[in-house]
């Protein structure tokens, strides 16, 4: 069985990405990335979680840097959007092989979501212009 069955699909996976951009626009930290964001977010989330959660051979949209960097200024915040995934996929956190499972996928994504997109000036992505206040990222 695949993790996109254990979650419960799609339909699962729709439920969830609509409270998860709920709660992200009411998380102080990702509320104004999520206001300028979100037009065609979920269903583009939808299908990459559908991927990475093994329900989808290939996924065809944007990249994962594009869709989800913005919300990922450095680590905490990393670490944080995960808490809201994992929150609105299984419920709560608390270390169920479940969520193990999820956050490891999460932690396969890390360096790509915190890496910077660049256009062809070399200059940063205006999509990742994070609305995420660095002063949130401290060293760990």
């Amino acid at each position: 069985m695949t993790l996109y069955l254990d979650l419960g699909g799609r339909p699962a996976l729709r439920h969830a990405t609509t409270r998860l951009l709920t709660r992200l626009q009411l998380d102080p930290l990702f509320a104004e990335t999520t206001l300028s964001h979100q037009n065609d977010l979920q269903e583009d989330l939808i299908e990459f979680l559908c991927f990475i959660f093994e329900g989808a051979p290939v996924y065809e949209g944007r990249t994962a840097n594009k869709m989800l960097g913005p919300y990922c200024a450095c680590d905490q915040t990393f670490d944080h959007l995960v808490d809201h995934i994992v929150t609105v996929l299984i419920g709560s956190t608390g270390a169920s092989p479940l969520e193990t499972t999820i956050r490891a996928r999460f932690d396969r994504l890390r360096p790509i979501l915190l890496k910077p997109d660049s256009d062809d000036s070399g200059s940063p992505s205006p999509l990742f212009s994070a609305h995420v206040p660095h002063s949130e990222c401290v060293p760990a």
